[in-house]
Order: structure tokens, then C-alpha cells, then sequence
């Protein structure tokens, strides 16, 4: 598990996006959702059906790979100081346009339990900024989440 952390951390910012490791950025992905599921508290069922969705659509994955990997995630994490290593993975690999899909998959996991809560809020704002995702693209995927599905509060605690 160590050496996937370690290789995880070690992207070569020039390799070829091509020739990246599907396995450490699905990897760093499921971590940044899992701290997400995290974030406020209060791990919630929906959260964890809408990360298990969320990762076999984006990474075209069984329901029982996706449940391999939240569970690596999860030890991956634990493991960890901090999830900025995580973000960088995903900042060096993926495109603009696939930052601007994991500020929304973020915003998906912070609706899921219907609560919009302002942990969860914050995460995604810092996570957003060490993605250098454009705060005009953060707004927009919080919108289209806020559209499809309204919170039931706003929680304050915290």
C-alpha cells in the first residue's frame, strides 16, 4: 500500500498524460471524494452510494471495483497528513475540464445527504484553488448540483 502512496506523490508533471497510471488517479480521486464524504462529520449512506456511483462512471467500474477501491481510498487516507498530496495527483494529471468534473463530483457528494453543509463547502473551495479550477467553474458546478437536487439546510455546525 506504501508504494502506492509513494508513486501516487511522485508524478512527473512533464510524463505524458497518456501514459499515466489509471490506478493512482483513480486512486487519488476516491481519496478526495472519501474526505469529502468525511468533511462534515457524518458519514452518510447517500454519500457513499452517490462516491461508489460517481467513481463507476467516471472510471467505467464495476459496483464491486468501486467498492475496492473506496476501501483502498479509505486506507490511503487514513494513512496520510493531509489530502493536498492527493490533490496535487489529480491537479498534475487530469485536464482543465476533468478539475472542473471532480469540483462537481465533490459538490455531488456534499448533496447527497441533502444538507449543504459549510465544512464540506470549504473543502471543496480549497480543493478548487489547489486545483486552479476558476472560481466562475466552482460556482457553476455548485449550481447544477444545487439544481438537480435542493438541500434540506444549511448546517452551521462547525
Amino acid at each position: 500500500m506504501f508504494d502506492k502512496i509513494r508513486r501516487l506523490f511522485q508524478a512527473d508533471p512533464n510524463s505524458d498524460p497518456a501514459a499515466r497510471s489509471a490506478a493512482d488517479v483513480q486512486l487519488a480521486t476516491a481519496a478526495l471524494l472519501i474526505e469529502m464524504i468525511r468533511a462534515d462529520g457524518v458519514i452518510d449512506d447517500a454519500e457513499i452510494t452517490t462516491v461508489s456511483a460517481l467513481l463507476q462512471d467516471q472510471f467505467a467500474l464495476t459496483p464491486e471495483d468501486a467498492r475496492t477501491l473506496m476501501k483502498e481510498a479509505e486506507h490511503t487516507v487514513d494513512a496520510s497528513v493531509e489530502f493536498h498530496a492527493f490533490a496535487s495527483a489529480i491537479n498534475t494529471h487530469f485536464s482543465a475540464d476533468e478539475k472542473a468534473h471532480m469540483i462537481e463530483c465533490m459538490w455531488r457528494v456534499a448533496y447527497a445527504d441533502g444538507v449543504k453543509d459549510k465544512l464540506e463547502e470549504h473543502l471543496i473551495r480549497r480543493v478548487a484553488d489547489i486545483l486552479y479550477v476558476p472560481h466562475h467553474e466552482f460556482i457553476r458546478a455548485r449550481r447544477l448540483v444545487e439544481s438537480e437536487r435542493k438541500p434540506k439546510q444549511e448546517s452551521d455546525d462547525g
